[in-house]
């Protein structure tokens, strides 16, 4: 897998999901039970006008899209999450039957610039 790889791999299964996916949840609440919070949200989100509804789909768009690239600068180094000195190096490989790849190399394109 190449780092272009893991980046759409992750677009198609978290950026391109996440969104739709907390709206089905709000319009119909899973389980026996929902949690109060969660019933409280759904009574609110069917509420909204079908232009409402929308614009939260793009605001959540954006969130996650914001989320993703503040995880893969972390990921690259960019983002510190921890304090000089003695500051750690982040790597993330895949491991498959053709060997390693490193896919946040340094060297390489950035992750966050692959989003």
């Amino acid at each position: 897998m190449t780092p272009e790889q893991f980046v759409r791999v992750l677009r198609q299964v978290i950026g391109d999901r996440v969104a739709g996916d907390e709206l089905k949840t709000l319009a119909l609440p899973p389980g026996r039970a929902p949690q109060a919070a969660l019933l409280e949200l759904s009574a609110w989100y069917l509420q909204l006008a079908e232009s409402d509804r929308a614009m939260l789909r793009r605001v959540l768009q954006r969130t996650v899209d914001s989320t993703m690239f503040g995880v893969l600068c972390v990921l690259d180094g960019v983002s510190v999450i921890e304090d000089p000195p003695g500051r750690g190096e982040l790597v993330l490989e895949h491991i498959g039957p053709r060997g390693r790849t490193r896919l946040n190399d340094p060297a390489t394109t950035s992750l966050h610039d692959l989003w």
